[in-house]
């Protein structure tokens, strides 16, 4: 098949797979209640009735760089408290140095998240890592975040363009 039609038949079925995803009425909220550990999930209604006192937000907190004996010292404070913090979590995680991504002793170099809250103040100066000196606070990056679509997707192997130069890294 040529790369042109393997590139279209992809973009129509993530069209697709995004429109059956964004017609559903209802689906499982993103994780509440901390941003690890055990997930509550719930039912959400996505119709346009529904108005949420709530924005979200994408944070980057790189760690300081003395901090990591500190950053282990404190993951169950840590969690304890990010289920206490009134937000939702949708997406987070530790950077990686990316020399460290593929070896058993992970390097972290930071926190991402993307979250939901009332305000950007709840985001992050309410975390441990934040009041422990984990984080950089001087670099810490938070931004409002305008969310597009809720369509989660993978594209088969097999649809991805056989040109090398035409794949995703």
């Amino acid at each position: 098949m040529a790369p042109e039609k393997e590139i279209h038949m992809t973009s129509l079925l993530l069209q697709n797979a995004c429109r059956t995803e964004q017609g559903r009425r209802t689906a499982k909220s993103p994780t509440t209640g901390g941003h690890a550990g055990r997930h509550r999930q719930q039912n959400v209604d996505l119709s346009p009735s529904t108005s949420l006192a709530l924005h979200k937000f994408f944070l980057h907190a790189p760690s300081k760089t003395e901090a990591f004996g500190r950053r282990l010292a404190l993951p169950t404070r840590h969690l304890e408290i990010a289920r206490q913090m009134d937000l939702h979590v949708w997406i987070t995680g530790a950077l990686l140095t990316t020399e460290s991504m593929l070896s058993e002793d992970k390097k972290m170099i930071g926190s991402m998240f993307i979250i939901e809250a009332e305000t950007i103040d709840k985001v992050d100066e309410e975390d441990i890592y934040y009041k422990e000196s984990v984080w950089d606070t001087e670099r810490i990056v938070i931004v409002p975040l305008l969310y597009h679509q809720t369509c989660r997707y993978e594209i088969p192997s097999q649809l991805l363009p056989a040109s090398p130069s035409l794949r995703r890294p």
